[in-house]
């Protein structure tokens, strides 16, 4: 997320965080976690469960939120530390993704930055005058060329996520003298699932950031019934203010425009809100 406003020591701490239906013997352990931290993490996660979300489909249904960060992250270049990256919806696909990050100014808030990432709509509420309710609905998942059948064996189909994610490359044009800006990718998915009632048989969503900052979500799923009938697909979301362009093999395959009042409403498939928050002691 493109905010200047923090004026905090940047703390870069990369959590991966396993979707309950799957294990994670692949991913890299990660540094323990400072006692500091860790009361922050607590707080972020309160914070965050108070937040509800329902789908506004036949049954209404309740959407949870995992329970902890699929990323803490940071960027020094822009002043910005401390920030977690949320998923709601525990099985298959998450519904939406959400950056939650604290910003000091006359009184301290949390600022949160949320992106609906499924076809299905939803409602968060956020507070007594709050909430997120999208129109828009634009997750669309294409095809990807020239991919490799997809494996049955999991380790295997870790590397295929993994070789398939490097094929994007992305870049922002930031700030107002739109500067050209490359984005890295984070090359550990920050989650995945499966949904087999939904012929996802395997997904991951990867990061495309500045420095561990998400700038944009990039979902990869393996679709079909059976394992020697699957196919890759991809589907790209925003998770910044700044205009983007994302390639694949050299081709741009998808772009956002820059955020503005006119794109970032709570009626739109992106919202950037605020609320306040009591100072942790």
């Amino acid at each position: 997320m493109n905010r200047g406003l923090l004026a905090l020591t940047v703390v870069v701490l990369a959590l991966i965080v396993p979707c309950s239906r799957l294990t994670y013997a692949d991913i890299d352990s990660r540094a323990p976690v400072a006692e500091d931290e860790k009361r922050e993490l607590a707080a972020v996660l309160e914070h965050v469960q108070q937040l509800t979300m329902v789908s506004t489909g036949p049954n209404s249904l309740p959407v949870a939120v995992v329970e902890q960060p699929l990323l803490s992250f940071g960027d020094s270049a822009r002043l910005h530390s401390r920030g977690t990256l949320w998923a709601w919806g525990k099985t298959g696909r998450p519904l939406a993704v959400m950056e939650v990050w604290r910003e000091t100014r006359t009184a301290p808030v949390w600022v949160h930055s949320v992106t609906l990432t499924s076809t299905e709509r939803v409602v968060l509420k956020a507070s007594d005058s709050q909430q997120w309710q999208p129109n828009d609905v634009p997750a669309r998942f294409t095809p990807v060329e020239q991919a490799p059948p997809v494996s049955d064996k999991r380790s295997i189909r870790t590397r295929q996520l993994k070789d398939l994610a490097r094929r994007f490359a992305a870049h922002e044009k930031y700030g107002n003298t739109k500067t050209r800006v490359e984005l890295r990718l984070l090359i550990q998915p920050v989650y995945r699932y499966q949904d087999p009632d939904h012929d996802i048989l395997d997904g991951a969503v990867f990061v495309l950031a500045h420095d561990t900052n998400p700038e944009a979500v990039l979902f990869l799923e393996a679709i079909g019934q059976k394992w020697n009938h699957g196919h890759w697909e991809y589907s790209l979301h925003r998770s910044t203010n700044a205009e983007t362009h994302v390639s694949l093999d050299g081709e741009e395959v998808w772009m956002c425009e820059e955020a503005g009042a006119a794109n970032i409403r709570s009626d739109k498939a992106y919202w950037l809100f605020e609320l306040p928050f009591d100072v942790i002691r």
